[in-house]
């Protein structure tokens, strides 16, 4: 039930209002395009065919990051039913590579010098249907120079997993609170300590250092 009110002149006066009786909010409504969309006669926008209509498809990075060295569209540029191949060098030259956004920002229509996230747009292709425009992105060649990482293996101290993780064979990515009681129980372990529950509170590990011992999921006790 909703209230309305009503100013006639000097007049205020307020009424009732039943929302499913006018058929407002919470009211039955009777769908109209579902016979239609069951009997699969919908219509949707790659169903609109207009005269002289060309299609475009994205050409997208596979990386996160990375420099972008060169980009080779000979092969895009001879697909028999394409019209143009755009890239961000092209949009540069003609001072279209950039434009603003809602949060009065700029981002890049087509990458330039780098791709900045998977997925951001390098280059694109016109066609006559969306068949042969996929099939000239496919022939784009785009040559990406990905920063390069040092990866080294990591010993940690813990003698209970090769991950830090509190037990054998437990997962590592889900094992980081436990990780760190190990962590923390092996720094004190020459005090005496044994164990220590969590969730690891300072008041934990001043109790267990205190009493040289092990401290079971009990209220955290005050440090000194």
């Amino acid at each position: 039930m909703a209230v309305d009110e009503l100013r006639i002149g000097g007049l205020h006066a307020t009424r009732t209002i039943d929302e499913i009786q006018i058929g407002g909010l919470g009211a039955r409504r009777k769908r109209v395009e579902d016979a239609r969309f069951v009997r699969g006669k919908g219509h949707y926008l790659d169903d609109f065919k207009l005269p002289r209509m060309l299609h475009m498809e994205i050409l997208r990075s596979p990386v996160a990051h990375a420099r972008i060295i060169s980009i080779d569209t000979s092969r895009a540029w001879m697909t028999p039913g394409g019209h143009l191949v755009v890239t961000g060098d092209m949009a540069a030259q003609h001072n279209l590579a950039w434009m603003p956004t809602l949060s009065y920002d700029t981002q890049a229509v087509l990458a330039t010098d780098k791709v900045r996230f998977q997925g951001q747009e390098v280059a694109c292709v016109i066609a006559d249907d969306p068949y042969i425009a996929k099939d000239a992105c496919e022939a784009i060649e785009v040559v990406y120079g990905a920063p390069h990482y040092d990866l080294f293996d990591v010993v940690t101290p813990s003698p209970h997993h090769p991950l830090g993780c509190k037990g054998i064979g437990e997962c590592g990515c889900v094992g980081g609170p436990a990780a760190f009681v190990n962590a923390v129980t092996d720094a004190v372990a020459h005090l005496g300590v044994r164990n220590i529950d969590m969730p690891c509170l300072p008041g934990r590990v001043w109790e267990a250092i205190r009493t040289k011992g092990d401290v079971p999921g009990t209220p955290p006790l005050a440090g000194p």
